[in-house]
């Protein structure tokens, strides 16, 4: 069972004026159990994942203790890889999370993400809106639509969760994956099942004098409505 710090007159109050509140159930709870976890030991990707592109030189996944995206010295720009789940999941009641191990630095981009179509997704990630900005930016985007665009904190923002709770979807930071933080937003969440996806990107600022860099992703759980308990 889940509550809040403080309890509100009305149910949902605090998501529809938009107050940010700490979630601290704990990952172990008898309710709250992924059915979907990947830690990314040893050095080949799990069967549930599909590689969008293995050929790839500009921009290459690899497994190594943790997923990693590897983009080349000088990239071009719009260089894209991803991996995605097999199976897609009822996001109704659940939660998307992963750990952030290592950031990407100046014209690198990496995000997860929960996809219903092309149009229709909820992300999270990171991103450098400048070109001379030497700090990434941590973006949560629903579709079309900014849900934040703030800078990024390596030891806040460490942690990342998706979370669903009837038409609220939360985005939420944590330093250690037990305190979260974040901003709640009504969604129109259909019943259509949602990919999970792990992308990096090189966006078109990208420069030849870009030097080789690689984002790390880490400890991914995913807890669903349709979670065989």
């Amino acid at each position: 069972m889940r509550f809040l710090l403080c309890l509100p007159l009305l149910v949902g109050y605090d998501r529809l004026v938009g107050i940010t509140h700490v979630d601290d159930i704990p990952l172990d709870a008898p309710d709250d159990v992924p059915c979907f976890v990947d830690m990314f030991d040893g050095e080949q990707l799990d069967a549930r994942w599909a590689l969008y592109n293995d050929t790839n030189t500009n921009l290459v996944v690899r497994q190594q203790g943790a997923l990693e995206f590897h983009y080349a010295e000088g990239a071009p720009h719009m260089s894209y890889n991803n991996i995605t789940a097999v199976e897609a999941h009822d996001m109704g009641q659940g939660y998307l999370m992963a750990e952030m191990v290592a950031p990407p630095t100046l014209h690198r981009e990496t995000g997860m993400k929960l996809a219903l179509s092309q149009t229709e997704f909820f992300s999270f990630g990171l991103r450098f809106d400048i070109a001379a900005s030497p700090v990434p930016r941590l973006v949560a985007r629903q579709g079309a639509d900014f849900i934040f665009n703030r800078p990024y904190d390596p030891v806040a923002d460490r942690w990342l969760r998706i979370r669903f709770e009837d038409v609220w979807v939360t985005y939420e930071t944590s330093p250690d994956a037990t305190t979260w933080t974040g901003e709640t937003v009504m969604v129109n969440l259909s019943s259509q099942a949602a990919s999970v996806v792990f992308d990096a990107y090189v966006p078109v600022n990208a420069t030849v004098a870009d030097p080789a860099n690689v984002a790390r992703w880490d400890n991914i759980s995913l807890r669903a409505s349709d979670c065989a308990r």
